[in-house]
């Protein structure tokens, strides 16, 4: 068994109104391009529940139209459109089978796809990337479910290809790289360029991983070296963005062979540091 996470990034008070709008996704992929839509970003954003007797008792800022694709404020003075947007009462699972189901099934055919959430401290994003427990089906976040439907699809077409699969963890922390799986490393990595190869991490482990409890594993390990802080936000605010990758090599029996990599991002909170402290 793998141990779940006891963090829970919606404990905390959010600034001015109820519910708050807790993080925007941005998802990266080939799927809207096939769908004839013009650019392969997509938006979304979701809100959190009240978490706090204060939080309870404020007025709503922010409504959700009910075509979810569209939020104002209360005053109707400011009106965002998204590709879509969830009420506070949305489930992971609604999340990720719209934010994230998409970009996986593209890795998995071949292409490259990212999603990464972005919010200021406290607004949900660990809880939403990583989930509070990984052993908990509906607590579980878009990276342990990534992993799960990954494993999946490499246990269902066994017979037809060989699979190759590995992770890597790379935290960006006042603007140095560290490798979270191989935290003894020190913080020296570098962005690189080669012809072959394009944009990379020079010195960045990859490790192999043969099931999805070893990538998850590795995931929960790395995750225990992120930087974190307390702050009057969150008791355990992470202070470092994290980058979570998931490299899949398909072998066919009959075709050619085909690679992609899924890309995860936990951001750090969008505020100044001076304004959680």
């Amino acid at each position: 068994g793998i141990p779940g996470w006891t963090e829970d990034s919606r404990r905390c008070s959010h600034e001015g109104f109820s519910p708050s709008l807790a993080q925007s996704f941005a998802s990266v992929g080939a799927s809207s391009l096939r769908s004839g839509n013009l650019s392969a970003v997509r938006v979304v954003a979701r809100f959190r529940p009240p978490v706090t007797v204060e939080e309870a008792r404020d007025r709503p800022a922010f409504v959700v139209h009910p075509s979810n694709c569209s939020i104002q404020t209360v005053d109707g003075h400011y009106h965002f459109e998204l590709d879509h947007a969830f009420r506070d009462d949305a489930t992971q699972m609604e999340v990720y089978d719209n934010v994230a189901h998409p970009i996986v099934d593209d890795v998995l055919k071949g292409y490259n796809g990212t999603i990464f959430a972005y919010g200021k401290t406290g607004s949900g994003k660990t809880h939403c990337m990583f989930g509070t427990n990984v052993g908990h089906h509906e607590l579980k976040g878009i990276m342990p479910r990534a992993i799960q439907e990954i494993f999946a699809c490499v246990e269902g077409h066994s017979r037809d290809a060989e699979f190759s699969v590995g992770v890597s963890f790379l935290e960006v922390h006042r603007e140095l790289m560290r490798d979270l799986l191989n935290p003894s490393s020190g913080s020296n990595l570098r962005v690189k360029e080669s012809p072959d190869r394009g944009l990379f991490v020079d010195g960045l482990l990859r490790e192999n991983v043969t099931s999805e409890a070893e990538a998850l594993r590795a995931l929960y390990n790395g995750s225990q070296h992120r930087a974190v802080m307390r702050t009057q936000a969150n008791q355990h605010s992470s202070r470092s963005h994290a980058i979570f990758m998931v490299h899949v090599e398909q072998h066919p029996k009959d075709g050619p062979q085909r690679v992609g990599q899924l890309t995860l991002v936990d951001l750090a909170g969008s505020e100044k540091v001076s304004k959680s402290r």
